[in-house]
């Protein structure tokens, strides 16, 4: 059987039943769809567990992103999934309740894997959004050898192979997400590549997910006292998906960095992502709104930090600065606009690339980021340029990247005829907004007859790490 964490459904049946038929030709049988349904209560021996760990109290400390249940991984995907709702941020009584009751979801998921393993006998599996509770089915499937596809930013549609021993790198998610580090490139690589990157600075709504911002004008101040830029991420979506560096959430980071910054007399300029703002997201953004505002709250007396609370492109900004004005993110794309503009940059080790990539100062946990907090912005590293323009590319040029001709997206608008942008993002809005069905109608038009061509298409068009 082949096990699926999603109904083929809207855009779902490109990605399922390709994952299916590519599964078919490497293994070279035909399998049967299984569609995954949920125990209702977890087993006696993970019930025994969850009472030990409340009783130690390990799940009250910072170190219950640590938690593991015999060999899988499930305290980092138990956390992102607590966070993806706002209330947890407001009330420590709403946090703890639901943080609670995602510990007996992850023990449900662990016997319903369980079973399909042992008595379904899958041969290999589609999980979605692996970076929250899924991520313990992915966990779960690594451990046992169980081929794995699945799809997140910065990859395509991809497939694990965690018979092959050469694989078990990827038994953590994250590494799985991670840009392997490389730098040869071709000279004709090299010009495309600067291209791209430019025009990815100049040009607003570039990327698909960034929707259409409406960006505002700039406020009449002087941009050039700044020392640091710090660039707050969203509260409540992908907490801890690529790995942990001692802050459970992007909140908690901030807040750490403003206080750091705020004793030591820096003056902070504080940029809000501009999808705080962007209706089309939903609650998502207004909430992440929300959380922020109580940021500009706390730190409002801070006659040293200016909060952006509005939209603003981010290449004017760049330009406004001082070059030797420092910028903090703690993942954000944001890196690569700021190094190519010859900034310094602060970055997390939790990103969507291997650390060994010069292209920004990384840390690996609380200590080390107080420290480069610390440094002088002369003795911070500068960025490798063949480093930064080898990651640019495999992040949005390479076949399997955003913008590549591999990429299941790319690959059905191409076969219908549309741009592949206008279509990525009219299918997100009507995602974004609830409009299934209007999505669904959008996509039975667009695509048509040519379903299992397009089909047959992407799955072999899938990435093998």
């Amino acid at each position: 059987m082949f096990l699926s964490t999603r109904n083929p459904e809207h855009l779902y049946k490109f990605i399922v039943l390709s994952s299916k038929k590519n599964a078919e030709f490497f293994l070279k049988k035909k399998l049967s769809l299984e569609i995954l349904k949920p125990f209702k209560c977890p087993s006696f021996s993970y019930i025994i567990f969850l009472i030990y760990i409340i009783v130690s109290g390990k799940i009250f400390t910072k170190k219950r992103a640590l938690i593991f249940y015999e060999n899988v991984e499930i305290g980092r995907f138990i956390l992102a999934a607590t966070f993806k709702n706002y209330k947890t941020y407001v009330s420590k009584f709403y946090f703890y309740r639901t943080l609670l009751s995602k510990f007996i979801n992850a023990g449900i998921l662990l016997k319903t894997i369980e079973h399909y393993v042992i008595n379904k006998k899958i041969k290999a599996a589609y999980v979605d959004h692996c970076g929250y509770l899924y991520g313990i089915i992915y966990s779960y499937l690594a451990d046992k050898k169980i081929p794995v596809y699945t799809n997140n930013f910065p990859a395509t549609i991809y497939r694990v192979d965690f018979r092959n021993s050469q694989k078990k790198i990827y038994k953590k998610y994250e590494k799985s997400l991670k840009i392997n580090y490389r730098h040869k490139l071709s000279k004709n690589k090299i010009n495309k590549i600067k291209k791209v990157l430019y025009n990815f600075s100049k040009t607003p709504n570039m990327i698909p997910w960034m929707g259409k911002k409406n960006y505002k004008k700039f406020d009449k101040i002087n941009y050039k006292k700044f020392d640091f830029v710090v660039y707050a991420h969203s509260f409540t979506d992908g907490q801890l998906w690529y790995g942990n560096d001692g802050f459970e959430n992007t909140l908690d980071w901030l807040e750490f960095t403003l206080n750091k910054l705020s004793k030591l007399n820096k003056k902070v300029l504080i940029k809000a992502h501009p999808n705080f703002y962007e209706p089309s997201y939903g609650i998502s953004s207004f909430w992440d709104k929300i959380i922020y505002s109580k940021v500009i709250k706390k730190f409002k007396k801070n006659k040293n930090f200016y909060f952006i609370d509005k939209p603003l492109f981010n290449f004017k900004l760049l330009n406004k600065i001082s070059k030797n004005c420092v910028l903090v993110t703690h993942h954000g794309t944001v890196m690569f606009e700021g190094a190519s503009f010859g900034f310094k940059t602060i970055c997390s080790k939790a990103t969507f690339f291997d650390k060994k990539f010069k292209v920004s100062n990384f840390w690996s946990n609380k200590s080390e980021y107080e420290k480069l907090l610390n440094l002088n912005q002369n003795r911070l590293n500068s960025s490798s340029k063949n480093d930064l323009l080898f990651l640019f590319y495999k992040t949005f040029i390479d076949d399997f990247s955003c913008f590549g001709k591999k990429v299941w997206e790319n690959i059905i608008a191409k076969e219908v005829g549309i741009n592949a942008k206008k279509f990525y993002a009219k299918i997100k809005v009507f995602s974004m907004m609830g409009k299934i069905q209007e999505s669904q109608k959008y996509l039975n038009k667009v695509v048509g007859k040519k379903e299992d061509k397009i089909i047959l298409k992407i799955s072999k068009n899938i990435k093998i790490l």
